[in-house]
C-alpha cells in the first residue's frame, strides 16, 4: 500500500529534509493494482499521473527536471509502465521488483536513467518471475540507449534494507 512504503523508505522524513513532495497513491483495486495492461490512450491511472503532475506544477511550480518514480511489486510495474509510457516527463525511475517481458516491452520515447531493483531467482508473486521482468527491462532498456543500473539483491520478494538510502543517491545523481 502507498502508506507502507512511504513507512518502509521513509519519505515523509525525506520530504521534510530534502525539501521534495513525496506522492504516493493508493491503486483502485484493479485485477493488477495499477492499470498495467491497458493502452495508454485509456489508461485511467496514467490520466491520474498527468493530472497530478499538472496540479504540482500549477500549485507548487516543481522543477520538471526533477520527476522520478519507484514502486515495489505492482508499483514496480506501474513505475516500469511510466518509465515506457511517460520517459519524457521523468528524470529517472527505479522500479523495486518490477520489470516487463520482453514480448509486451515498448521502447520509451526518450532514453533516461532506470535502476532496476529486484531479488534474484526467488523474487516471484504467484506465477510472476521478477528475476525475468527485470532482466528483460533492463536489456531492452539497454538496447534502447537507457542508463540503467541493476541492484539484483537475493532476498526474493522484498524491499532490501538499504532501498531508501540508495534510491534516494540515484534520484539525486
Amino acid at each position: 500500500s502507498a502508506s507502507q512504503i512511504v513507512d518502509f523508505m521513509g519519505f515523509e522524513a525525506l520530504a521534510a529534509s530534502e525539501n521534495v513532495i513525496i506522492v504516493a497513491p493508493e491503486s483502485d483495486g484493479s485485477p493488477y493494482e495499477w492499470h498495467i495492461a491497458d493502452l495508454p490512450a485509456s489508461n485511467p491511472d496514467l490520466t491520474f499521473f498527468d493530472d497530478v503532475v499538472a496540479c504540482l506544477y500549477d500549485q507548487y511550480q516543481i522543477d520538471e527536471n526533477h520527476i522520478h518514480a519507484t514502486g515495489m511489486s505492482a508499483g514496480g510495474l506501474w513505475t516500469t509502465y511510466l518509465t515506457v509510457y511517460r520517459s519524457e516527463l521523468l528524470a529517472s525511475t527505479a522500479p523495486l521488483s518490477g520489470g516487463v517481458n520482453t514480448a509486451q516491452y515498448v521502447s520509451p520515447t526518450r532514453a533516461l536513467p532506470v535502476m532496476v531493483v529486484w531479488g534474484g531467482p526467488s523474487d516471484t508473486y504467484g506465477t510472476l518471475s521478477f528475476d525475468t521482468t527485470s532482466r528483460d527491462f533492463s536489456s531492452a532498456l539497454q538496447s534502447d540507449g537507457s542508463f540503467v543500473v541493476e541492484c539484483m539483491h537475493t532476498a526474493g520478494h522484498v524491499i532490501p534494507a538499504a532501498a531508501a538510502e540508495y534510491t534516494w543517491q540515484f534520484f539525486k545523481d
